[in-house]
């Protein structure tokens, strides 16, 4: 029985390649008939109006609508809350909460945006708490990631672009005994980074421990901030170097806030 099954298997196989290859070569009628309904097959489509095609985009876009706002409604925002010491009004989360690994204090202002994937990750040294703050009004974009030992502090009208990695600590001690044993990181390879206003991060910028970045300033794309940025300048490369300073212009400062 066994013997019959496989013996006609084979024969359907080879009936099927011999199809094949009179259908490829198109040399008489049948092949070139096959050809012909393949060809069909392929390309065949419906002669709907526009109008259908034109209601087909607008229920396919209501409906990844409503699903990303149930979702970010009844899952992410409160998930992503539930996180945080404090929110302001107006947090809008694009995609997936942030990840965030490890405990510590997380504090965001009014009207922030925060793109996803973004990783928030906490290191506890020594017993003291640590801390994440990112002011009013700035966007934290996609691909962003910020390792927190001490305090990091972003403030308000920022914007982190994306691939962007932020440290206040080593990650792991520099002594190579003290990372054979399992050691942490000592209190010397941990030093807050700050942010202040108005300042544009752009992407995959590193930014290492004890850096300020001071009002009104740039860092351009791939740079690496080894040491402290002043106001109103452009930093560039590897390490960031200040190339020039950047022109405050018209803006003028109304209750605590830049503005034209």
């Amino acid at each position: 029985m066994g013997m019959r099954t496989a013996t006609s298997e084979r024969r359907r196989d080879t009936l099927r390649q011999r199809l094949a290859r009179r259908t490829k070569a198109r040399e008489d009628g049948l092949g070139r008939l096959m050809y012909s309904l393949w060809s069909c097959h392929r390309t065949f489509r419906l002669p709907f109006p526009a109008v259908v095609g034109r209601l087909l985009r607008a229920e396919r876009n209501a409906r990844i609508t409503s699903w990303r706002f149930l979702k970010r409604v009844l899952y992410c925002d409160p998930l992503f809350r539930s996180y945080c010491a404090q929110v302001g009004k107006g947090l809008h989360l694009v995609g997936a909460p942030p990840l965030v690994v490890g405990q510590g204090r997380i504090i965001i202002g009014e009207s922030v945006t925060i793109d996803a994937p973004t990783t928030f990750a906490f290191a506890r040294i020594s017993g003291k708490e640590a801390v994440l703050t990112v002011g009013d009004r700035s966007v934290v974009s996609c691909d962003v990631a910020i390792f927190i030992a001490s305090r990091v502090s972003i403030g308000a009208d920022c914007i982190i672009g994306p691939g962007t990695t932020i440290f206040d600590n080593s990650a792991h001690p520099v002594d190579p005994k003290a990372r054979l044993t399992g050691k942490p990181m000592s209190a010397s390879e941990i030093e807050p980074v700050a942010i202040e206003d108005n300042c544009w991060i752009s992407s995959h910028v590193r930014i290492l421990p004890g850096v300020r970045v001071g009002q009104g300033s740039v860092v351009g794309t791939s740079s690496v901030v080894t040491r402290d940025v002043p106001p109103y300048s452009l930093a560039v490369g590897n390490p960031a170097q200040v190339v020039r300073s950047l022109n405050r212009g018209d803006l003028t400062v109304e209750n605590g806030r830049e503005r034209l």
